[in-house]
């Protein structure tokens, strides 16, 4: 079988079903006219891009601001935390003051009864 040349390069297919031509047909068509914007879309158009930044700078300062109120609140609650706890251990030291002066009182009777009945075995060793 012999093979079918194409004679002239205007006859070559590349990648389309027709023919190239070396005509004013290959020249694109001018773009299409841009449509009118209705005046609805052109506000929303010019009003949403320039919001972008003030909407971000306005999260930004929300978000600080946000940040240094829970900060201080935290603080508050650790000075109230601290006051109470400093209340309470000064009631524990009321508390304790006379269970201790008890203790030092028991003690310092059973130390002398403890002298006394030394003398009570040495009567009884003989000494």
């Amino acid at each position: 079988m012999a093979r079918i040349r194409p004679t002239d390069a205007s006859q070559r297919l590349f990648g389309t079903a027709r023919p190239a031509r070396q005509s004013a047909a290959n020249v694109p068509p001018p773009p299409p006219p841009p449509k009118a914007q209705s005046p609805h879309g052109q506000v929303y158009s010019d009003f949403f891009p320039a919001m972008i930044p003030i909407a971000l700078m306005g999260s930004a300062v929300y978000l600080g601001l946000e940040l240094v109120r829970t900060n201080l609140s935290r603080e508050k609650y650790l000075d109230e935390a601290r006051a109470r706890i400093n209340e309470l251990e000064a009631e524990i030291d009321a508390l304790r003051q006379p269970r201790t002066d008890a203790i030092k009182t028991v003690t310092a009777s059973a130390a002398a009864k403890a002298v006394n009945s030394a003398g009570s075995w040495r009567k009884w060793l003989g000494w």
